[in-house]
């Protein structure tokens, strides 16, 4: 089911769009669920960060890794500063680098999630897809390859956790970097978002990007709508809901 925001609102957007939209995933939620090895694999990285074990419930909810971090280890009553924040994303790494059978075990793709992302390349021919994600490069390139994700992605123009510490700052990281590679003049303006949480959408609002939210993780649509996405999906299983979306956003010109 597809629900889109005001005709006007969207108006706007698609009059904007590029011949070339470049369509950026979130992970977690969105494209795919990582089983226990969230949880287990911060807590090996805090661990090996602070000496300390973790403490308090864990929430990611959106955020890039370092501000995560930064937050549980305020959290335990410690000080997040500088050196140990840039210590962050190698220790996650690491933590992470054997938990890929735990992965497989616990975890699973999204209902729709390789469908959808097939769909997307089949109706906006020369579209580049890739991810805009919390994760740390190598955690989302493991996250994707264990769920089948990964081929029809280039995550050489994706924007990672490792890249900035809010959120919003990575989509000029992702559009600077689809520039370089394609030799190309990519606007905030040209991007649409796909994820699940308020962050994802205030990332795209921010720069005047599109987004597509998609309720299949902590938020429900009514909440994802109020934060201001331009089209709202149930889930991913349904294609021609996600084509009705993508028309919505531009990324095609008219629904099938």
């Amino acid at each position: 089911m597809t629900q889109l925001s005001d005709p006007g609102a969207s108006a706007t957007v698609e009059g904007e769009r590029s011949a070339t939209p470049l369509v950026l995933w979130d992970i977690d939620g969105t494209l795919v669920h990582a089983g226990t090895t969230g949880s287990t694999g911060i807590a090996a990285a805090f661990r090996a960060l602070t000496g300390v074990e973790v403490a308090v419930a864990l929430a990611f909810e959106g955020q890039t890794e370092i501000a995560f971090f930064r937050s549980l280890i305020e959290r335990h009553g410690l000080v997040a500063d500088d050196a140990i924040l840039a210590r962050v994303p190698a220790a996650v790494i690491e933590a992470f680098i054997d938990l890929g059978p735990e992965m497989l075990a616990t975890g699973y793709a999204m209902p729709g999630a390789a469908a959808a992302i097939a769909h997307v390349a089949l109706v906006a021919p020369g579209v580049r897809q890739s991810v805009l994600t919390g994760n740390v490069r190598p955690n989302a390139e493991l996250k994707l390859r264990t769920f089948g994700l990964a081929d029809a992605l280039d995550f050489e123009i994706g924007a990672y956790g490792e890249d900035a510490e809010a959120r919003s700052d990575l989509v000029p990281v992702a559009v600077a970097r689809a520039n370089v590679k394609f030799t190309a003049s990519y606007a905030a303006s040209d991007v649409v978002l796909i994820g699940d949480t308020p962050r994802d959408v205030g990332a795209a609002l921010v720069h005047g990007a599109r987004v597509i939210a998609v309720a299949t993780g902590h938020f429900n649509a009514d909440q994802l709508r109020a934060e201001g996405a331009h089209a709202v999906l149930t889930d991913l299983s349904d294609t021609a809901a996600l084509r009705t979306a993508l028309a919505a956003v531009g990324v095609v010109s008219t629904p099938a």
